[in-house]
C-alpha cells in the first residue's frame, strides 16, 4: 500500500494516539511543541545522553527533520536524550520513535536509512533507550 505524505501524517496520527486536541503549551504554561511535555531541546554533542551508535543515525538521519528547532512539520525535535524520553500526548517519544521505525514509517521520503542505521537505532530503543554513560564522547 503506498500512502501520501497526508496519508501517512494521518497513519501516524493513528498510530500514536494524537487524535486530542493540542493546546500549544506544556502543562506548566510554557510554550512548547503541542503535545510535548518536559521538552529540553538543546545542542547534541559527546554530552546529549544518547549513545554513539543510536547518535549517529539521529545525526545522519533524523536529524534532517527533527533537529532545533525541527523542521519539515515534524512535531519535536530528536537532538538530547531528554528529547527521546519527553512525553508527546502522554507517551514517551522513544516508545513512538521505536513504532515508527520498526512499522517503515519513518524515515519520511526522501530520508532514507539504511539496514545498518535501523538496526543501530532499534537495538537502542529495544532495549528501553538508556542515557550513555557520563563522559562518554562520540566522534564527530
Amino acid at each position: 500500500m503506498t500512502f501520501g505524505r497526508v496519508g501517512r501524517l494521518l497513519w501516524f496520527a493513528l498510530v500514536v494516539g494524537t487524535a486530542a486536541a493540542s493546546t500549544g503549551c506544556g502543562g506548566d504554561g510554557s510554550a512548547v511543541h503541542p503535545g510535548v511535555s518536559g521538552m529540553e531541546a538543546s545542542a547534541a554533542g559527546p554530552s546529549s545522553g544518547i549513545p554513539c551508535e543510536a547518535e549517529q543515525v539521529l545525526r545522519d538521519v533524523c536529524r534532517q527533520c527533527h533537529g532545533s528547532p525541527p523542521v519539515q512539520g515534524a512535531p519535536f525535535p530528536l537532538v538530547t536524550w531528554e528529547d527521546t524520553h519527553a512525553l508527546y500526548y502522554d507517551k514517551p517519544i522513544w516508545q513512538l520513535m521505536k513504532n515508527a521505525v520498526e512499522t517503515g514509517y519513518m524515515p519520511l521520503a526522501p530520508v532514507t536509512m539504511t539496514p545498518e542505521q535501523k538496526a543501530s537505532l532499534l537495538g537502542w530503543l529495544d532495549a528501553g533507550a538508556a542515557r550513555a554513560e557520563a563522559g562518554a564522547g562520540c566522534p564527530p
